[in-house]
């Protein structure tokens, strides 16, 4: 059975988080945060408006309650059963290295799993050390590489996908 998607997330020091779907009006605040991760490869505000309207794609955002409701990060996939595909994990830079990012992965496995997908699949810089041992940790199985997949600056993606289950 597929694991549910929990309304609150707790850090390794014990704060509390939210996580919601994202509404359309979070489309430039999302924006605003892929831009300071991936800096010149970010989604703008309109790309972000479509994909959170899509039918196929599902953005959980993770909120610091009683900090102006400061968004911490975002989680997002597309969902095509019986696949799905991770689109993206951001955390704040300074909410980093928290374990938020185990959480936001097992909330988008749980995701993929209510939609009926059976695996998960993902790309990641291949020098993205944090990120592949996140991965590597929860079970996920590299499937091999794409050259040139990233362009600023250029760089193999790392192709990943973990087996889910369904029931």
């Amino acid at each position: 059975m597929s694991a549910a998607i929990p309304e609150w997330l707790f850090d390794r020091a014990g704060f509390r988080y939210l996580l919601r779907p994202a509404r359309l009006a979070d489309a430039e605040c999302l924006a605003q945060l892929d831009a300071v991760v991936f800096t010149s490869e970010a989604w703008s505000t309109d790309i972000f408006a479509r994909s959170i309207g899509s039918a196929h794609e599902r953005y959980l955002l993770l909120e610091l309650p009683g900090d102006e409701e400061r968004v911490a990060g975002f989680v997002g996939v597309s969902l095509t059963p019986p696949e799905a595909d991770l689109l993206a994990i951001v955390i704040a830079s300074d909410l980093r290295e928290r374990g938020l990012g185990r959480g936001m992965l097992a909330a988008a496995e749980g995701l993929a799993g209510q939609h009926r997908c059976r695996q998960l699949f993902l790309e990641v810089r291949a020098s993205n050390t944090a990120a592949l041992n996140l991965y590597r940790g929860a079970g996920y199985e590299t499937l091999g590489q794409r050259e040139r997949y990233y362009h600023n600056p250029p760089e193999a993606a790392v192709v990943m996908r973990k087996l889910l289950r369904v029931e």
